[in-house]
């Protein structure tokens, strides 16, 4: 296209993710832009009409699978037209194409975001071997169990008084810390978890009951059948939990990639992450008392470290402005050593947390200061 009679047209070339594919970027798209639109009636002393050049109005695109928009929010719009009108005064230019490239300012600031969320989670059955007084061997796929606590999200259970906010802190949930720049993300989260044994489970078990040698299946915490008559030879493990104070902070990094929108439809990113961190909590333990069928001997743990975890997932964000909404999916693997009765328990715990919740950024963009003259 000829420059003498017509407006040189300003070709911005920019890289864009195909949204049919999340693993590999595409070749560069090209936009066509008016100069007219881009900086009206353009000058050779493009300084002394600053303000002209804010106006960006991309008139075709090429590619329908662009990830990306170019709007007013992801370029320097004045450095870009300062740098047009020094183009504008080069002779060799002045019968060929303009080409642009400008940085997007997403990759050059970091976002930092809190969220929390509402988590559920699956937790998978796994061997546990424990060494107490009473009992002392292995458990094969000893089944656990999510503590939900739903009733805390009932109206007639908030009104009582100090649970207004338990909502909070009862059901599991997951607080999140993300900083990210471009497309890496450092993750930080704190997933409060609650789990505790099925009761009235029956499972392989191979060890001592009461010092009786013990190789079978048997029933962890036996219902009462209407006999009060101890049988050493059955266990009556009545509690197995851990869901006061529990605790899976997890740091890792993340790799963002943006799916569809901009800043101004919002934007729909994905994220697969790993993290690695570790367990802490308290617990509680309790086994049928000796002489009284009724009575429980109890053992408070206290709050300690019990193991270190591992996670791989996957998240999808969708912000508009500084709020967010988001869907979390991860799998984890921990390696737990615990208190259980008066010894210890040592196990894998295995468990599929997805967590619904809302996230707010921090601003960090600075105003621009309006000069007068």
């Amino acid at each position: 296209m000829s420059m003498k009679n017509l407006y040189p047209t300003l070709v911005l070339l920019v890289s864009s993710i195909s949204i049919s594919s999340f693993a590999q970027d595409k070749e560069p798209y090209t936009l066509f832009v008016d100069l007219k639109q881009f900086c009206p009636e353009p000058k050779m002393q493009i300084q002394e009409a600053p303000e002209d050049c804010l106006v960006l109005s991309p008139v075709e695109r090429l590619s329908v699978d662009m990830a990306k928009v170019l709007d007013e929010d992801e370029l320097e719009r004045k450095k870009a037209c300062e740098r047009l009108g020094t183009l504008f005064q080069d002779p060799k230019y002045k019968d060929k194409n303009l080409v642009l490239e400008v940085e997007d300012e997403d990759k050059e600031k970091w976002h930092i975001k809190f969220s929390f969320g509402y988590s559920r989670s699956k937790y998978y059955n796994s061997d546990v071997h424990v060494e107490s007084s009473k009992v002392n061997g292995t458990f094969t796929d000893f089944k656990w169990q999510e503590r939900h606590s739903y009733e805390y999200f009932k109206l007639d259970e908030i009104k009582k008084p100090g649970n207004t906010f338990r909502f909070l802190d009862e059901p599991t949930s997951t607080f999140g810390l993300t900083l990210d720049k471009g497309h890496h993300v450092i993750m930080v989260s704190v997933f409060h978890l609650k789990y505790l044994k099925q009761n009235h489970q029956s499972t392989q078990f191979d060890g001592t009951i009461n010092g009786q040698g013990v190789n079978g299946i048997v029933t962890e915490n036996k219902p009462f059948d209407g006999n009060y008559n101890l049988d050493p030879s059955q266990m009556y493990l009545r509690r197995f939990e851990n869901t006061y104070w529990n605790i899976n902070p997890q740091i890792g990094y993340g790799y963002k990639i943006n799916v569809a929108g901009n800043e101004k439809t919002g934007k729909l990113t994905y994220t697969p992450y790993a993290q690695g961190g570790f367990m802490a909590g308290t617990g509680f333990t309790a086994y049928k008392n000796d002489q009284d069928y009724w009575a429980t001997d109890g053992y408070d743990q206290k709050l300690q470290v019990k193991g270190v975890s591992a996670s791989a997932g996957q998240r999808v964000d969708y912000q508009k402005g500084i709020v967010s909404v988001f869907v979390d999916q991860k799998f984890s693997a921990a390696k737990i050593d615990q208190p259980f009765l008066d010894g210890r328990a040592k196990y894998n715990l295995y468990f599929a947390p997805v967590t619904f919740g809302v996230g707010v950024e921090i601003p960090t963009k600075k105003k621009k200061e309006i000069k007068k003259d």
